[in-house]
């Protein structure tokens, strides 16, 4: 069996468990006694993480039993709740319990691990689908299936009639459910269907399709770029009467950039004095002046699926005010993977979605540089088995568009 390990981390002198979470082949043991007799861990492998160096760390990871699949998180530097509070949530998931122990101690680590559904963070999650359905007022007959989990943030439900996001708190779901209202009459967008905010659910209609593949999107982009013009048209007085959108500027882009680079300088000390000077150039040559706009936020391939000939947007939860270059560089940006073909995709990608668009975009090499910089650390996070490569690649391209 190939062994799951990868590069280490620096040693986290406050987070000193944090390496054996970090490390797949660490975990196995710990995470087999969650199971008990009741079957072999035949792997298990980390999908992601997220980490604040010296404050706290949360990793997911796919645990494979026989021919089954367990999603499971570790965290350390997280609150966790008191022993009734965690007996309430693995009572309520016991008809849905996957493990022998659905939330463990690792005292000489000073972590917890629980197994979805049970999530600190998301304790609506603990109930069973019909119990979900109720309560965001859906039919809840047939069968359902997890499409996302992000532990303690998020997660999404496929029922046969609705997709229903679970967020922590009232203010994400009514973020949600709000963006989804505003943007209805403007973007190819699942409606929304029905909202529980105050127990954090949003519900929305299912539309057929399937997720835009990377090898589809660079032909797809100029589709992309006719309708994101379309939300950067309204008038944002019209869409958002009452002032609830935040407004990302260059300044709290530069902020997201900074956050990635603090980590990924921590994790990849030989790059540190590179990343550095990376971000002294984005902040030293940020526009300014610019005029915002409706924004998607957040707008890849990733967030697009497609239909026949249709393409037609997933996620809207990052809508919010911001310059034109914001969401057309983001969806070029999203593109990249760290190969020696990247330059020559982005460039191209790129025209195709400027042509489409039809109008000046304002700092749009500007956006591209510092969106890369803010997403360098992905290929870390999902811990791509030739992450650093990748990241090296990466970082290469965002210095290139800087110069």
């Amino acid at each position: 069996m190939p062994s799951s390990h990868v590069p280490s981390f620096p040693f986290d002198d406050v987070l000193p468990g944090a390496s054996v979470l970090l490390d797949a082949d660490r975990m196995r043991p710990r995470v087999q006694e969650g199971f008990g007799i009741h079957g072999r861990l035949a792997r298990l492998r980390i999908r992601s993480f997220d980490y604040v160096p010296n404050v706290s760390l949360r990793v997911l990871y796919t645990a494979e039993v026989g021919t089954l699949r367990y999603d499971l998180a570790a965290q350390i530097g997280h609150v966790v709740p008191d022993p009734k509070e965690i007996e309430r949530l693995t009572t309520s998931a016991r008809d849905r319990r996957v493990a022998r122990l659905p939330v463990a101690r690792l005292g000489d680590l000073g972590a917890h691990v629980n197994w979805y559904p049970v999530d600190f963070g998301l304790p609506v999650l603990s109930l069973s689908d019909v119990e979900i359905a109720d309560a965001v007022g859906l039919d809840s007959a047939g069968p359902t299936a997890q499409i996302a989990w992000a532990p303690g943030r998020n997660a999404v439900i496929r029922y046969p009639n609705a997709v229903v996001r679970v967020y922590s708190g009232a203010a994400d779901a009514f973020r949600s459910s709000n963006a989804l209202r505003l943007v209805a009459d403007h973007l190819p967008v699942a409606r929304l269907s029905s909202a529980n905010e105050e127990r954090g659910l949003v519900a929305q209609e299912l539309r057929p399709g399937r997720p835009l593949q990377p090898d589809k999107a660079a032909a797809a982009a100029s589709a992309a770029a006719v309708f994101i013009r379309q939300l950067h048209n309204v008038e944002a007085s019209l869409l958002d009467p009452e002032g609830s959108l935040a407004s990302v500027d260059p300044e709290r882009v530069l902020a997201t950039a900074e956050a990635t680079v603090a980590l990924l300088a921590f994790c990849r000390p030989d790059l540190a004095e590179r990343l550095t000077g990376a971000v002294g150039r984005l902040r030293a040559t940020a526009p300014t002046g610019l005029s915002c706009v409706p924004s998607h936020g957040d707008f890849g391939f990733d967030r697009v699926h497609q239909h026949g000939d249709g393409l037609h947007v997933i996620d809207t939860d990052s809508l919010c005010l911001a310059p034109r270059a914001h969401d057309l560089a983001g969806f070029a940006v999203s593109l990249l993977k760290g190969r020696p073909e990247d330059s020559d995709d982005l460039a191209t990608v790129s025209q195709s979605l400027r042509d489409a668009y039809e109008a000046p975009v304002d700092g749009f090499d500007w956006y591209l540089a510092a969106l890369m910089m803010c997403q360098l650390d992905r290929p870390m996070k999902t811990l791509t088995r030739d992450w650093t490569e990748r990241t090296d690649a990466l970082l290469a391209t965002a210095e290139r568009t800087l110069a």
